[in-house]
């Protein structure tokens, strides 16, 4: 997850596979074949699009970095779910 995580920070449009468990929703490219030949496909998919669409996805990938994966978030997710054992199974 974090390998694809990490650059949308940076702008760069994700491309993962379901194994990485991020949802690229409409910015992103699913990898679901992980041969040589389809991710060199993917690529150049990605090449062949307007200037306009790689923007917008870049951006879309930017944006959702900065709302949904900040440090923050990863913080206070894991003190809930630390939290949630403690009070269920005691300390």
């Amino acid at each position: 997850a974090a390998a694809v995580i990490e650059p949308m920070a940076a702008g760069p449009i994700p491309k993962g596979t379901y194994e990485a468990s991020v949802d690229v929703e409409d910015y992103g490219v699913l990898v679901k074949d992980t041969s040589i030949e389809h991710i060199v496909q993917e690529i150049r998919a990605i090449a062949q699009m307007p200037g306009n669409e790689l923007r917008r996805r870049s951006r879309n990938a930017w944006e959702t970095a900065a709302a949904k994966h900040r440090p923050e978030h990863f913080e206070h997710a894991y003190r809930a779910a630390i939290e949630t054992i403690l009070a269920r199974h005691g300390r």
